[in-house]
C-alpha cells in the first residue's frame, strides 16, 4: 500500500499551489473523485491481507487520522442493493443484515460529521 504520508504531502502541496478555485477543484477530483488516487486506494482496503491491514492501521494512527473501518463478513459487492441478484453475477449479492448495519453506521457518521 502506498505510504499515506507521501499521499498527504503530495496532495497538500498541490492544494497549496492551486491558484484558483477551479484549480483546487481539479485537484480535489484527481485525489478524491470517483476515479481519484486516494479513492482508488481506499477501494482496495477490503482486499488487504491481514498483515497489509495492520500496516495501514499503523500508518493511519501515525498520521493522527480520525478513521474507522467497517467490515461486513460474508458480503460481496452490492450488498446494499436488493436487486443485486438480478444481475446473475456471483460477485454481487444483497445482504439485508449488512445493508441495515451499514446504513446505521453511515447515519451515525453523517450525524457526527454534519450536525456538529
Amino acid at each position: 500500500m502506498q505510504n499515506l504520508n507521501e499521499l498527504e504531502t503530495k496532495w497538500k502541496g498541490a492544494a497549496e499551489e492551486a491558484a484558483t478555485a477551479d484549480a483546487l477543484e481539479a485537484i480535489r477530483v484527481e485525489a478524491l473523485g470517483k476515479k481519484g488516487e486516494i479513492t482508488g486506494l481506499m477501494k482496495t482496503l477490503g482486499t488487504l491481507a491481514p498483515e497489509e491491514r495492520k500496516t495501514f492501521e499503523a500508518e493511519m494512527r501515525e498520521a493522527g487520522v480520525d478513521w474507522q473501518m467497517h467490515l461486513y463478513g460474508g458480503t460481496v459487492h452490492s450488498f446494499t442493493n436488493p436487486q443485486a441478484a438480478e444481475r446473475n453475477n456471483p460477485a454481487m449479492r444483497y445482504s439485508e443484515a449488512a445493508d441495515k448495519e451499514s446504513w446505521a453506521a453511515m447515519q451515525e457518521l453523517f450525524s457526527a460529521a454534519l450536525m456538529t
